[in-house]
This record gives C-alpha cells, sequence and structure tokens, in this order.
C-alpha cells in the first residue's frame, strides 16, 4: 500500500525499488520466460525435482524390488519344466554288538560301514501342464510388476514436481507477504505524518495501522507455510535445501510450452492403453484363469521319469563260505557291485482327498470372477479418474489466463485509487482495499501458474505418460 502525496513522493521512490525487488518475476503478468531459461547455477531446478522424485522416494526403491522378486519367481517357475539333477552322499558305520554279522566276510549283506553317493535326474511328464500354467501365471506377473515399477517412477516424478511447485509458491507467497508489509509500514509512515500536519483524521491512521498488523500477520503465516513446504520437499526427494538454493521459474511451463492437451476421447484412450492398474487388473484375470485350470488338472495323475546312478565306495568282494568258515571262491569283484543303475517311471495318483480338490476349484472359480468385476472396476475408475484430469487441466488452463487479467485489472485500479487518495478524491479505505486487491491478484496469479503445471503433469501420468516439462 504506497500512499503517493507531492510532499512524500520523492521519498517514496527509493522505498518502492527495494519493495519491487521482493516481488518475484514470477508473479509479475508480463513475465515470459520459462522454466529452463536462465538457470541459476547449482539450484535445485523443476527438472531435477522430477528426476530425482522418479529415483529417490521409497515407493519407488519398494517396486524396483518387487520387480526383482517377480522376476525371481518367474525364473523358478521356468526351471521347474526342466529335468531335474539331484546328487547326494551319504556314510553310514554300523555297530557290530547289535549284529553280529556286521563286517564277516562271509555276509557281505552286513557291511561294517556304508559309503555311497548318487545322481538322479527326473522330469516330469504329465505334470508339465500344471507347470506351465504356474510358469505362465508367474511371467504375467513379473510383467506387471515392472509396470508397477514404471507407474511408480511416473507418481515419483509428479511428487517431485508437487513438492518443487509447492515449494516455490510458499516462497513466492512470503516475498509477496514481506513486500505488502513493507508497503504498509511506509503507508502508516506518511499517514502518520499527514496526522500530525493535520490533513488526515485519526480514524484514518488507525486503519493504516491495522493493515500493518494484518500483513505482519500474514508473513508469519507464509513463513510456517514456507517452511512446512521445504520439510516436505527434503523428505521427498532426500535432499536439504532452501530457499537459496532454489531456481525459481520466471513463468509456468504451460505457459512458456504451450502443449496442447488431447481431446477427451484421445486421452481416455491413451490411459487405457497405458495405464498399469488396468494391464494389472487384467493380468490377475488371466492368472485366475490359469490357476483355475491348474485346479482341475489336480485331478490328473503325476508321472516322472527317472534314472539314478550310485555308487558304493565300501563294496566288498562276495566269496562262497568254506565249511570251516573262511572265505570261498569268489562270486562277484567288488566292481561289479559296487554301481547301480536304475531308470524308471513314478506314478502318482490321489484318488480320495474328501472333496479338497473340489473345493479348491470352487475357490478358483470364484476368484476368477471376482477378478473379473475388478478389471471392470478398474476401468470405470480409471476413466473417472483421466477424465477428471483433463477437466481440471482445463480449468486451470482458464484460472490461469483469468488471474494474468486480474493482475493487470488490479494493478491498473490500484494506480487510479492512489492518484486519486492523493488528491483527496478517494478515502483510505479505498486505497487499502485497492493495495489488497492488488496482492490478492498477484497471489492467485502464483498459485494459478503452479496449479496449471501441476495439473498438465498429473494429466500426463494419469494418460500413463511419464511427466516432463
Amino acid at each position: 500500500m504506497i500512499l503517493l502525496t507531492k510532499s512524500s513522493e520523492g521519498k517514496t521512490k527509493p522505498l518502492l525499488k527495494k519493495v519491487l525487488r521482493l516481488i518475484p518475476m514470477f508473479c509479475c503478468a508480463s513475465a515470459g520466460a520459462s522454466a529452463g531459461e536462465n538457470p541459476q547455477a547449482g539450484k535445485l531446478t523443476l527438472q531435477q525435482a522430477m528426476q530425482l522424485g522418479s529415483e529417490k522416494p521409497f515407493q519407488v526403491r519398494i517396486a524396483r524390488e518387487q520387480a526383482v522378486e517377480a522376476q525371481a519367481r518367474a525364473s523358478q517357475a521356468l526351471a521347474g519344466l526342466f529335468p531335474r539333477i539331484d546328487a547326494d552322499a551319504q556314510h553310514i558305520r554300523f555297530d557290530k554288538q547289535v549284529n553280529k554279522a556286521t563286517g564277516k566276510i562271509f555276509a557281505p549283506q552286513f557291511p561294517a560301514e556304508v559309503t555311497t553317493a548318487a545322481v538322479q535326474v527326473s522330469q516330469p511328464i504329465f505334470g508339465l501342464l500344471p507347470l506351465t500354467l504356474q510358469a505362465r501365471a508367474t511371467s504375467l506377473m513379473s510383467d506387471a510388476a515392472q509396470e508397477s515399477a514404471g507407474q511408480a517412477q511416473r507418481d515419483g516424478a509428479l511428487l517431485g514436481a508437487q513438492a518443487f511447485l509447492n515449494a516455490v509458491r510458499s516462497h513466492q507467497f512470503h516475498a509477496l507477504a514481506q513486500a505488502s508489509l513493507l508497503l504498509a509500514e511506509k503507508q502508516k509512515s506518511d499517514a502518520d505524518a499527514l496526522f500530525r500536519a493535520g490533513k488526515l483524521s485519526l480514524a484514518d491512521t488507525l486503519r493504516f495501522e491495522l493493515s500493518v498488523a494484518d500483513a505482519s500477520s500474514q508473513v508469519t503465516q507464509a513463513n510456517v507455510a514456507k517452511q512446512l513446504a521445504f520439510i516436505a520437499l527434503n523428505d521427498s526427494l532426500g535432499l536439504s535445501v532452501t530457499e537459496n538454493d532454489l531456481e525459481v521459474p520466471l513463468s509456468s511451463v504451460v505457459e512458456e510450452k504451450k502443449p496442447a492437451a488431447p481431446q477427451l476421447d484421445e486421452v481416455v484412450k491413451r490411459a487405457v492403453e497405458r495405464r498399469p492398474e488396468l494391464k494389472a487388473a487384467r493380468v490377475q484375470l488371466k492368472i485366475a484363469e490359469l490357476t483355475a485350470w491348474a485346479a482341475r488338472l489336480d485331478y490328473s495323475p503325476s508321472v516322472n521319469a527317472f534314472a539314478r546312478y550310485e555308487r558304493d565306495f565300501e563294496a566288498q568282494d562276495i566269496r562262497s563260505r568254506n565249511a570251516d568258515g573262511s572265505a570261498g571262491a569268489l562270486l562277484a569283484a567288488k566292481d561289479d557291485v559296487r554301481n547301480k543303475l536304475a531308470v524308471g517311471l513314478q506314478l502318482k495318483w490321489q484318488i480320495w482327498d474328501w472333496g479338497s480338490r473340489w473345493s479348491k476349484i470352487t475357490e478358483t472359480v470364484a476368484q476368477r470372477t471376482k477378478a473379473e468385476i475388478n478389471a471392470e472396476q478398474a476401468l470405470s475408475l480409471l476413466r473417472t479418474e483421466v477424465i477428471k484430469s483433463w477437466l481440471d487441466y482445463k480449468a486451470a488452463e482458464d484460472a490461469l489466463k483469468t488471474s494474468l487479467s486480474s493482475v493487470k485489472l488490479a494493478q491498473e485500479v490500484y494506480k487510479l485509487t492512489q492518484a486519486r487518495f492523493a488528491n483527496g478524491q478517494a478515502s483510505s479505505t479505498d486505497l487499502i482495499t485497492s493495495e489488497r486487491d492488488q496482492a490478492r491478484a498477484r497471489a492467485g496469479l502464483v498459485s494459478a501458474r503452479s496449479d496449471v503445471d501441476l495439473a498438465w503433469f498429473r494429466l500426463q501420468r494419469n494418460m500413463g505418460e511419464q511427466p516432463s516439462i
């Protein structure tokens, strides 16, 4: 609030220059530079905040690990389709006190020690189909996890942009509040001088004093909001920055780039094609279908082919027994009996399970139906969300245009009221009101610029695209 009189005009101009330096160019309707122009060296930019948001936040890192976990499960399921190779070894020592024939040369079936090693190769045959269904289901889950990780990055970029824009807005609000306080204090000083000269009433002076108190309160509130915004920014991006470390854009991204939002039908189409939430719902439906088939296959038998090679390292020669109990003729050399090779088929078929498999089939059918409902619900919610974000962006564009006009109009009204007050044609209330309207218009422009950028980034995200400048 500037009080201009012929006697005080010269003193006011230096203060005006100081005050105007506090009013960020971001608030000025004539500012036309983009967020990427005139970069301040070493400052945190909007682009950097979005990049950090897509990498640093906990939810992004968790989503990446979940994708790795899902990929590992898919690899495990795929490995179940191939032959399994097992190796085992054992060493056994028998107690001679329990079986007196243990270790006797005439009783090779009762050795004192046994050391064996074996290798077995097994391959499911009839069980391959359930394993194939399981591998397919885990592969789909891995694809869905990868999509979710990508969506987490897009969400993180949006959150980074939101935290940055909120910090910028709070910084601008605080600067505007400080500028208003300086103007109010100068207004009060000039009013006191006029009151002492008998040119202004006590009521008018008190109004200016009340305006100073109100402006001081606004500075305090703006300072608290600024501190909270920077705490949120640092927590979101894992940084430690202050307002001096922030590159303040001169205008909004939308003002500079003028991005053309697609038509509503195209926006919905892109979202349906790209959004991972809908893809995940469809994947869950497919997995439920595969699970239902796998449950039915539990009624089929399981047939495995196997081959096993075993070697006994403690084998002894097999000899006949003489009448006196001594070893007789060699019947079989140890090298002929220590190795064993077996091949065969293993059949397993569960005949009765008291309805357990039938109940499992009923459960999987219900899960499939639920997955269908979830897919329909996901499509409905997605349509509502993307339509709302499109409408919000259009409304934010209109609000920005209105704010730019309001700032120009409020500035003109203030100049006219200021001149009329100097000539005694306007009251102090008129001057204070016009200055408040001007400050409110500038604050509205700050909000409109951050809101339209955030609405544009949110629309990009809701279309399944990476938010970008």
